[in-house]
C-alpha cells in the first residue's frame, strides 16, 4: 500500500478490508450510473485473479472512511482501468456528490497516465484530454427476457428467436 498525502491510497485488492468492500457496495448502491458489474467489486477481484498489477485507488473522507474506489491495472507507472480493454463502463466508484478528481488523485499516487476508453460521464478534471464521446453499448435486461423482448425491436427478437432455435438444434 502506498498513502499519500492527501488522502489518496493505492491498495491491492486482496488487501481491502471487509468494511471497505462494503463500503464500495454501499457506494455503487448510491448512484444510479454504477448500477453496471464492471464497478462491483468481484468484477475486480476476478481480474485481479487473472492479471497482475490490479489495485485500487482509495480517496479516504476526512473522518478517514473510503469515500471513493478506482480500480486500475497497471504497467509500469501508467495504469487502465482493472479489466481493460473488456470493461465498457469505467470510472470512479463513488457517491453522486463526491467530488473524485481522477488528475490529482493520479498525481498524488505518483501514476504517470491513465489510458481509459469508456470512462463514465461527470468525473472531474479529465475534459482536456477526451478526443471523442460515444455511447458504451449495453442490455437493458430488467424485467429478465420477457421485459427484454418486451422492448427490443424486430430485428433483435428475430435474432433471438434464431439463437433459440441453434441452441435448439445443437442440444438435440
Amino acid at each position: 500500500m502506498r498513502a499519500s498525502r492527501n488522502g489518496f491510497r493505492i491498495v491491492e485488492m486482496a488487501d481491502l478490508s471487509a468494511a471497505e468492500v462494503d463500503r464500495w457496495l454501499e457506494l455503487r448502491a448510491s448512484h444510479p450510473e454504477l448500477d453496471s458489474p464492471y464497478f462491483h467489486p468481484g468484477f475486480s477481484a476476478a481480474v485481479a485473479g487473472t492479471r497482475s498489477g490490479v489495485r485500487v485507488i482509495v480517496q479516504d473522507g476526512d473522518a478517514g472512511d473510503a469515500t471513493a474506489f478506482l480500480p486500475v491495472q497497471f504497467d509500469g507507472r501508467t495504469c487502465r482501468p482493472a479489466g481493460s480493454p473488456a470493461a465498457d463502463f469505467q470510472g470512479p466508484i463513488c457517491a453522486p456528490d463526491t467530488d473524485f478528481e481522477l488528475d490529482r488523485a493520479l498525481w498524488e499516487c505518483g501514476i504517470a497516465s491513465y489510458r481509459f476508453d469508456h470512462l463514465r460521464d461527470g468525473v472531474a478534471g479529465v475534459e482536456p484530454w477526451i478526443t471523442a464521446r460515444q455511447p458504451s453499448p449495453f442490455m437493458d435486461i430488467s424485467g429478465g427476457m420477457e421485459g427484454y423482448l418486451a422492448r427490443a425491436s424486430r430485428t433483435g427478437k428475430d435474432n433471438i428467436a434464431q439463437a433459440r432455435r441453434r441452441a435448439r438444434k445443437a442440444e438435440r
